[in-house]
């Protein structure tokens, strides 16, 4: 077991692992250099995004990958960090404000389903991809700043 250097810091919502690449998000509760530590201790490929909006504190407020598509808040990463993500997904769809605010990509992928929270617009989205909507009332949880996937332990 390997333990982050004394000048890294990271927290569990800005860490995302996805078709064994993981997603790093950075800039308020976790360091950059965390990023290059995690690809060296892993062998997986791994992407740093910058997150600069603070009311996206963590990546799993303003991005959620499923299958080769990925969800994101724009106003959250800065362009470099879109480009980013735009060389490590064929297609990025932009959340709204309203969809990122409530969550939406605070979801989990469970194959062919999406575990997410009441929402018509990302649910419509989801559908258009041909993922299955399965929605859970999580406003009391949500009143401490986390979701669906704040509770999950799954890993893709």
């Amino acid at each position: 077991m390997q333990s982050l250097p004394e000048d890294h810091f990271m927290e569990g919502g800005d860490v995302l692992l996805h078709n064994k690449r993981i997603f790093v998000g950075h800039g308020y509760r976790t360091s950059k250099n965390t990023a290059s530590f995690l690809e060296k201790s892993t062998g997986l490929k791994t992407y740093a995004l910058e997150l600069i909006d603070d009311a996206f504190y963590h990546l799993d407020t303003c991005f959620f990958p499923v299958q080769d598509t990925a969800f994101y808040y724009p106003t959250a990463f800065p362009p470099a960090s879109i480009k980013t993500l735009r060389e490590a997904f064929p297609m990025l769809i932009p959340l709204t404000s309203s969809e990122a605010e409530h969550f939406a990509s605070n979801s989990v992928e469970l194959g062919e389903f999406v575990l997410c929270q009441p929402n018509p617009t990302f649910e419509q989205k989801l559908i258009d991809l041909g993922l299955t909507p399965l929605t859970l009332d999580m406003h009391e949880f949500n009143k401490s700043g986390g979701g669906i996937h704040c509770l999950s332990q799954i890993r893709s």
